[in-house]
């Protein structure tokens, strides 16, 4: 059977990636996955840098929100810098960040969701919650969690 360019068929065989989204905070951890996802963009049509900005008591942080343009124009750089690019970039808010990505992988039909994880330990993760496991758990595509 043959498929189109961006058929199910071909993204599952390995073969192309149509879009890779990447969370981005700034932290060595989504620095980290900003890198891979570059490298792993040059097999992709699109690359999708997200930032997101959780809400507290239903409204988003007006000091992250401040920080969101700074924090994707430093991702463009940094791909920029790396030869790749082109790349888009969204400013999300969610009720946290896990989530936004979620939606965001959801609404750009990615094929592979990257996020960078700071690798706590059992107690610490269920005290604070992981962002990664999160995403792994409810990402409407394949994940990559990049240490």
């Amino acid at each position: 059977m043959t498929g189109s360019a961006g058929s199910s068929e071909e993204r599952t065989s390995g073969r192309l990636l149509g879009t890779i989204v990447v969370g981005y905070d700034g932290s060595p951890p989504s620095q980290r996955a900003l890198e891979l996802a570059a490298e792993l963009a040059h097999s992709s049509r699109d690359l999708l840098v997200v930032n997101v900005v959780s809400l507290k008591f239903g409204l988003p942080d007006p000091f992250w929100l401040n920080e969101q343009a700074p924090l994707l124009d430093e991702a463009a750089s940094l791909l920029a810098a790396g030869g790749r690019e082109g790349a888009r970039t969204l400013a999300a808010v969610g009720e946290d960040q896990a989530e936004g990505l979620v939606h965001a992988a959801k609404d750009a039909g990615a094929d592979l969701l990257v996020v960078g994880t700071h690798g706590l330990g059992t107690l610490r993760r269920v005290a604070l919650g992981s962002v990664a496991q999160n995403v792994l758990n409810y990402a409407p595509c394949s994940v990559l969690v990049v240490r």
